[in-house]
């Protein structure tokens, strides 16, 4: 679920980070994939941030900069702004639902089966730990005047060479709100079952929403 600032309609494409983000940006997703190993190993209240700290080869302070919780290393998700990023890219034209489904596609096309293999185990404890199935509902309400901003920046781009008027704010929040729970439903689905392919899932869940369930 994107959750990062929305873009600007027809903006330049963001600077490549430095040197200094990258390293950060390293670290921070090496802290995440040592934590949630140990979760796996050990349970999730079974593990201590100290644990996770000395998993990932920094001090506990250290930790904490990058993440305020034990929680947050949970629910921070670096997948976010690969989506926002592959939806700002969808050409001109391109319907909203139809370039969503296309930048989910590619983001998940950039993971390596590593970092697909922790998205899967991030969704299983998001919704098996309550602590964290809780914050996550509160994430994705959070997000969905996010999403509604990042849609409304692409609406114009998908009435382009089309007649008809620019989507609303009523029907930006219905879209937002349908794809928050398409979103919430594929977890669900993927923590009941080890079997369910999330990408594969997400995009034709996205798919019955642009045909309007008209099959069911």
């Amino acid at each position: 679920m994107p959750a990062s600032p929305a873009p600007v309609a027809g903006s330049a494409p963001m600077p490549a980070p430095g040197r200094r983000a990258t390293k950060k940006a390293a670290t921070k997703r090496r802290i995440q994939t040592e934590a949630l190993r140990l979760f796996r190993q050990q349970g999730y209240d079974h593990t201590t941030v100290a644990d996770i700290a000395e998993a990932a080869g920094v001090s506990e302070r250290t930790y904490f900069r990058y993440f305020a919780t034990k929680s947050e290393v949970v629910l921070w998700d670096y997948f976010d702004s690969s989506v926002v990023e592959g939806l700002r890219g969808q050409p001109d034209g391109t319907g909203l639902v139809d370039a969503f489904r296309a930048a989910l596609r590619e983001s998940f096309a950039q993971l390596s089966p590593t970092e697909l293999a922790d998205q899967y185990r991030r969704t299983e404890l998001m919704m098996i730990v309550p602590e964290l199935r809780a914050a996550h509902l509160d994430h994705l309400v959070a997000s969905t005047a996010d999403l509604v901003a990042l849609l409304a920046s692409r609406s114009g781009a998908s009435r382009s060479g089309r007649t008809g008027p620019v989507a609303d704010d009523l029907e930006l929040r219905t879209l937002a709100g349908a794809i928050v729970g398409i979103t919430m439903s594929v977890h669900l689905a993927s923590a009941e079952s080890d079997v369910v392919d999330i990408p594969a899932a997400l995009d034709r869940s996205l798919a019955c929403l642009n045909d309007g369930f008209r099959d069911l």
